[in-house]
């Protein structure tokens, strides 16, 4: 979106995941960014990429040889958030019009911060764990709703417990094409001061509306 004359304002909300499914195997990449600068200051300018690489032992259990995420949030003062691990999972639902599925394991996360006060370090790392659900329900032929929730618990500095939660709906409108409504909550627990003190807040959320495109 772009606005000009008495106010200029530039907003980009994008969300991008693309999935390949075999008897075998399933690897999902998904990117969510959002950004906005308002009479040429930022207000907002956070970028989130996972992975997940899933083997499948029976038809329901399977076992993740690796799951990765990339995150930065200045305004959440996280220059750059790097977590990697292994895990496990079950699909507890797996018909035609629903699927849930649970999964967790351990993990190593290092966050670079923004800026700090003086005498503290820029980085830390952690050992952590991750824990992850995902529910996608169709409706009806045209609405499909879902819900995704994906936490991390690592030591003090890192946060000690952050959760992105997601839910929304899609109604198709032609062909492939179709209108989403999306609410998002990040949440951390321990944000880290900047150099002036300042400790972000813990929560942020939004309401999201948008056009979607499947192939």
């Amino acid at each position: 979106n772009f606005q000009s004359g008495n106010t200029d304002k530039k907003t980009f909300n994008g969300r991008v995941t693309l999935k390949r499914r075999t008897v075998e195997q399933r690897m999902v990449f998904d990117y969510s960014g959002n950004y906005d600068e308002t009479e040429d200051d930022e207000t907002e300018n956070n970028h989130r990429l996972s992975g997940d690489w899933d083997r499948f032992v029976t038809d329901r259990f399977f076992w993740t040889p690796i799951t990765a995420e990339y995150y930065k949030d200045k305004f959440q003062n996280i220059k750059h958030r790097l977590t990697a691990g292994v895990g496990a999972g079950y699909e507890l639902i797996d018909t035609s019009t629903t699927e849930w599925r649970v999964n967790g394991g351990p993990a190593y996360t290092k966050t670079w911060f923004e800026d700090v006060p003086p005498g503290e370090n820029d980085s830390e790392d952690s050992p952590a764990f991750i824990s992850k659900t995902r529910f996608d329900h169709e409706l009806t032929d045209d609405i499909d709703l879902w819900f995704d929730y994906r936490s991390l618990f690592s030591n003090k500095e890192t946060g000690k417990y952050t959760h992105r939660m997601e839910t929304g709906a899609a109604y198709d409108i032609i062909g492939n094409l179709d209108l989403r409504v999306t609410w998002v909550w990040d949440y951390i627990a321990e944000p880290s001061e900047d150099e002036n003190g300042r400790e972000p807040d813990k929560s942020d959320t939004q309401l999201l509306f948008g056009v979607g495109f499947s192939f």
